[in-house]
């Protein structure tokens, strides 16, 4: 492969990783006890409005990328998510697809996109219904959970959500969570399968199509970064990069903390979605905060997020 020489944000926006709760309606084997087995907020309402004010003092354009747990099984969650749009800030969600199609049709107008991720252990028979009805306001993904011991299932599930031109779907393979021994027989894969996350990305959303939801919610895409090789520039494409093992930035410079911010379901705040830097304070204590002001060294063996590929990261090796 050519190596990487750097990955660059070419949007200068700030993104923000919510993890809004530690409850969901599933316990799949793969994800961790912690992200399903707790409660819904660790925090009051008045610590997320003095801390939205506080990030907003210091970035001119934010992106919100919001997570659990389920996020859709917050009480609050539609009130955050317009008081950031009431900043003019843009936010995504990642969701099971849990709550109603009802539910659903309120939310979607309100996001510059939806991630629903597909996880085959307990199908939801209205799945693809939600999807479709999303894809009529939002950019709407399907993340598809691959694991091996369901993979007939998914690729079933996977041929027919290619039929639907409206989604855009990318496979997801099953990897270790810094190093918990969740889904071990998911992630074990045969050589065949292996094979197949080689040839098949899914489909990328298109310039084109992310204009078309930019007009229609009147807001400019919020999340944009091109990958510089040795022999050119392309867009870049995370979850292409896990796939075919490219996702390893140890010595790197990084941006983290500074490009990016992540809040954890306890609020505790890191400078990404990584383990590194993860003690820079808490949203219950905003004046304590270690805000950080230069690039760092990436200690991590792997970058398992796509929000955290995202981020500028230089390579010193290749510059």
């Amino acid at each position: 492969m050519i190596p990487i020489k750097s990955i660059e944000n070419t949007t200068g926006v700030m993104h923000l990783t919510w993890i809004i709760n530690n409850i969901c309606n599933r316990a799949c084997n793969y994800c961790p006890d912690s992200l399903h087995n707790g409660k819904n907020h660790h925090y009051e309402w008045h610590h997320v409005e003095k801390f939205i004010t506080t990030l907003q003092s210091r970035h001119d354009r934010i992106h919100v990328t919001i997570s659990g747990g389920e996020p859709t099984m917050s009480p609050w969650l539609i009130d955050l998510i317009d008081l950031l749009r009431s900043k003019n800030n843009t936010v995504g969600i990642t969701s099971n697809g849990a709550r109603t199609l009802r539910y659903y049709k309120e939310l979607a107008p309100k996001l510059r996109y939806i991630c629903l991720s597909y996880h085959p252990e307990e199908e939801d028979a209205e799945f693809l219904e939600k999807a479709i009805e999303c894809s009529r306001y939002t950019l709407t993904k399907i993340n598809f959970m691959m694991p091996a011991t369901h993979w007939d299932q998914c690729i079933k599930m996977y041929d027919r959500i290619k039929q639907e031109s409206a989604l855009t779907y990318e496979p997801v393979k099953i990897t270790e969570w810094h190093p918990h021994p969740h889904g071990l027989a998911s992630r074990n894969y045969s050589p065949e399968q292996l094979e197949w996350f080689k040839n098949n990305n899914g489909k990328f959303a298109s310039i084109e199509l992310c204009k078309q939801y930019d007009q229609q919610i009147n807001t400019p895409t919020p999340l944009l970064s091109t990958i510089n090789f040795q022999t050119g520039s392309e867009r870049l494409d995370p979850t292409y990069l896990i796939n075919t093992n490219q996702h390893h930035f140890t010595g790197w410079t990084c941006w983290q903390g500074i490009e990016s911010i992540y809040v954890q379901y306890t609020g505790q705040i890191g400078a990404s979605n990584c383990y590194q830097n993860r003690d820079l304070g808490w949203i219950q204590q905003l004046d304590d905060i270690k805000w950080i002001q230069e690039p760092v060294e990436c200690k991590q063996v792997d970058c398992i997020c796509s929000s955290d590929i995202f981020i500028t990261k230089t390579n010193p090796i290749t510059i």
